[in-house]
């Protein structure tokens, strides 16, 4: 029923509400519902002239409805529309020198769901001036958005590395810790011998 929905949900504060529930489900066919229940209420479509739309709209000086693209751009990548380009588009947010922008690029990168978004995540958990931004990298990475186990799981050594990474503060460093935890099911807190030690035996086994 999907297809039926455009021009019929509106956007307000119970589709918000309802959305945001979806997109932090334990279950990603709940998660895509509520992509697709976004897109519909932002009146949306799944095609060319609603990317562009939005492209020029995350290039627009309108800093509250540039945010709003960059995020919906992820919605729209999600749903296998232009997936390349906004990755494109969303990586080079990333350098934007107004943090509200870079940590809704995060955003929209770890909704496309998009395998080559994970390493930008890592390198933004890794580099980036703001701890906020640090720290939404971090949770796109552990389990908000779209990635699946086997994605988040290839970010697994990178944030091991990050555990102790000499040139990272210590929220970093347990960022870490805890991206970890959420991934792996595993909990040894910001031990990150304990952390290697348990990944080493995993590859042993």
């Amino acid at each position: 029923r999907i297809d039926r929905w455009q021009g019929k949900v509106k956007w307000n504060p119970q589709i918000a509400t309802l959305t945001t529930a979806a997109l932090n489900s334990s279950d990603m066919r709940v998660r895509e519902s509520g992509i697709e229940v976004e897109l519909a209420a932002y009146g949306l479509a799944k095609n060319p002239a609603s990317l562009d739309y939005l492209l020029r709209t995350a290039a627009s000086s309108d800093h509250a409805r540039k945010v709003w693209a960059l995020w919906a751009l992820g919605l729209m990548a999600n749903r296998g529309v232009g997936t390349d380009r906004v990755v494109e588009v969303l990586t080079g947010h990333l350098k934007d020198a107004d943090e509200d922008s870079r940590r809704w690029a995060v955003e929209g990168l770890a909704l496309s769901g998009a395998t080559e978004t994970i390493e930008p995540l890592l390198q933004t958990m890794h580099d980036d001036a703001s701890p906020n931004v640090r720290e939404r990298a971090a949770c796109s990475l552990a389990e908000s958005g779209m990635f699946t186990l086997e994605q988040r799981m290839s970010a697994v050594p990178r944030l091991l590395s990050y555990t102790d990474d000499p040139s990272l503060d210590a929220r970093t460093h347990a960022w870490a810790a805890q991206a970890l935890s959420d991934i792996t099911h595993h909990h040894f807190g910001n031990d990150a011998s304990a952390w290697r030690n348990w990944y080493n035996s995993t590859k042993a086994d």
